[in-house]
């Protein structure tokens, strides 16, 4: 039998999720169906009409929307509660651990973010992957080059096309992220520092 087809409504994991929602209508709409409806059924949809959503994450129980008009989004109980935005475009990865949300772009860029100790409901940018001044030293030496296209090259560290998948070492503290320019970098989360690059070339074209 397939684990999301529970003969005991109330054996379910969906009742141990933090997005089951409590019973008063005034929090949650859809209770008086829910009593209903098997584990593996839609309980609630959100909505906003601000672009296609293409990255999605969940920290306690907040869920995270990244879509295409740079923005991230914060829902609470199937409510709207507060956004952020990036310059970086459009938000295709999120990652969340210890408190820092970590975002991938379209334009390459790793953005990381930080709640507001103050204000729950804000956030504010605390760091990049690649940081300014890992940039500068390695752009200083010629052999940290790589054409990437006809008379252009650029940083190695660096993804030149958007980065696409985001995935995190907890036990290591390394983040891994991928891009659409075919390279895979290891970040040390403590400091940002690029570790490693890694292409196809680099692994035999494979």
């Amino acid at each position: 039998m397939s684990p999301l087809n529970y003969p005991n409504h109330s054996s379910s994991p969906l009742n141990k999720s933090p997005w089951v929602l409590p019973a008063s209508p005034a929090i949650n709409p859809f209770h008086h169906h829910q009593d209903h409806l098997p584990g593996n059924s839609l309980i609630g949809s959100l909505v906003r009409e601000e672009g296609h959503i293409y990255s999605l994450a969940v920290s306690r129980d907040l869920l995270y929307t990244g879509s295409d008009n740079k923005n991230i989004r914060v829902w609470k109980h199937l409510k709207d509660y507060t956004d952020f935005k990036s310059s970086s475009g459009l938000v295709k990865t999120i990652i969340i651990s210890a408190g820092k949300i970590f975002t991938g772009h379209q334009d390459g860029k790793i953005r990381v973010w930080k709640v507001s100790s103050k204000n729950p409901s804000k956030h504010k940018r605390i760091g990049s992957l690649l940081t300014f001044k890992d940039y500068m030293k390695c752009s200083m030496n010629p052999k940290n080059y790589v054409e990437v296209r006809q008379n252009w090259n650029t940083v190695k560290v660096k993804h030149f096309d958007a980065a696409s998948n985001l995935s995190l070492d907890k036990d290591e503290g390394l983040l891994y992220s991928g891009s659409w320019d075919k390279t895979v970098n290891v970040w040390r989360v403590a400091d940002f520092k690029c570790l490693e690059s890694i292409s196809r070339e680099s692994v035999g074209g494979l």
